[in-house]
């Protein structure tokens, strides 16, 4: 942990009715986080958390709106950065997994999906006694694998992967498709689905077969290239910020206008910072390969009124890049289940019978989501299934 960082701490003013906790989709005791980590009592810290994905939240949530959003100091400019405390804890002290309670001692849990919300359900069921076995068909943690480095260490998702492996939770690395999961309710007690968004949404124009989806960039860009990238959230940005901080010329292309990028704002400004240039207003409608090898993309000028209605016209504009990344959003895998929609949950996570479900198939977008996604399914569990 740095100065800067134990100094900011220091002025957290230890509230009795914190608003950082109030504002924190899983709140958290953040007072008394902040307080065990400028004490230098890491340990502890991690165990007052309570899951493996404090240090991640820590770096990729976005405190402005959350915690720091509820610090009393906020109203100052000056709010705590309560997120570089749960960082700071995580670095320095990884999460143990571990049994904690035979709650569900003699259970069988079956978890579909190696992320973040089913890694979180995994974890919580096994350390209450439950036989655990994950199906994945990547590796573990993959998507926030994809996010770059320089916005996520990823020594940090090395920890939590290499603390599963050394529990006896089960990983079994296979594709799991409807049929598979019916099968599953059978053979066990639980089953949790916590498939993410792994199909990239297609662009729908002439030519898109030349471009690339924002997943295989962010897991295989290692050469800076001359690079669009078409979409305005964070994974757009992170596509953008990692060709940039190659050295390669990139520019983002977002159908509407900058003030309506659902990305965090923190975002467009790092991406600019970095040199990333932005072209708002523009939709794709071709792609063409030229003989050189190089990508002619053909945009569109449209009029959008904020989130909703968009159109475009006639006005077309034209851009020649190395590589055209989509990053335009994710659907469902639809042999798991439907594309469009989310998978229906009550308040503890159940979707029926002994099925529950958590984290982006059921609306989630944000790793505190899908954290809490899996926690709210636990304590369902563990109302219903616990041993007496």
């Amino acid at each position: 942990m740095t100065e800067q960082t134990q100094a900011q701490l220091m002025r957290c003013l230890q509230c009795k009715n914190p608003g950082c906790s109030a504002a924190c989709p899983l709140g958290n005791d953040i007072p008394t986080i902040v307080r065990l980590v400028r004490e230098g009592k890491f340990v502890m810290a991690v165990q007052v958390v309570g899951h493996p994905f404090g240090g991640v939240c820590g770096y990729v949530c976005p405190h402005e709106n959350q915690c720091q959003g509820g610090c009393v100091l906020a109203k100052r400019g000056q709010a705590v950065p309560t997120g570089e405390a749960e960082a700071a804890a995580f670095t320095n002290s990884p999460y143990v997994v571990a049994r904690r309670d035979d709650k569900l001692a003699g259970r069988r849990v079956a978890v579909v999906g190696g992320g973040v919300s089913g890694i979180t359900f995994a974890v919580k069921c096994y350390e209450s006694g439950a036989d655990v076995t994950v199906y994945e068909s990547n590796m573990l943690l993959s998507t926030l694998y994809g996010i770059p480095e320089f916005r996520l260490p990823h020594r940090l998702l090395d920890d939590i992967v290499r603390s599963v492996e050394q529990s006896d939770i089960r990983v079994e690395h296979k594709y799991v498709c409807q049929a598979d999961i019916a099968a599953m309710q059978n053979d066990n007690d639980i089953v949790y689905l916590a498939v993410g968004r792994t199909v990239c949404r297609a662009l729908g124009v002439t030519g898109e077969e030349y471009a690339t989806t924002a997943d295989k960039f962010l897991h295989e860009a290692m050469l800076p290239r001359d690079v669009i990238v078409v979409g305005g959230g964070n994974t757009a940005m992170d596509c953008a910020r990692l060709n940039a901080r190659l050295g390669g010329k990139t520019m983002i292309a977002y159908r509407r206008a900058m003030a309506d990028m659902p990305c965090y704002a923190k975002e467009v400004q790092a991406a600019a910072d970095d040199g990333v240039m932005f072209e708002t207003n523009l939709a794709p409608v071709m792609v063409d390969k030229q003989a050189d090898g190089r990508l002619s993309v053909t945009f569109a000028r449209t009029n959008s009124e904020g989130r909703g209605r968009l159109s475009v016209t006639d006005e077309l504009h034209t851009f020649s890049c190395d590589c055209l990344v989509v990053a335009a959003g994710n659907m469902l895998d639809g042999n798991v289940y439907a594309q469009d929609k989310t998978v229906p949950v009550d308040k503890c996570g159940n979707v029926d019978g002994n099925l529950y479900a958590g984290g982006d198939c059921a609306g989630g977008s944000l790793v505190v989501e899908a954290v809490k996604a899996a926690i709210c399914a636990c304590n369902g569990v563990f109302e219903r299934y616990a041993t007496k």
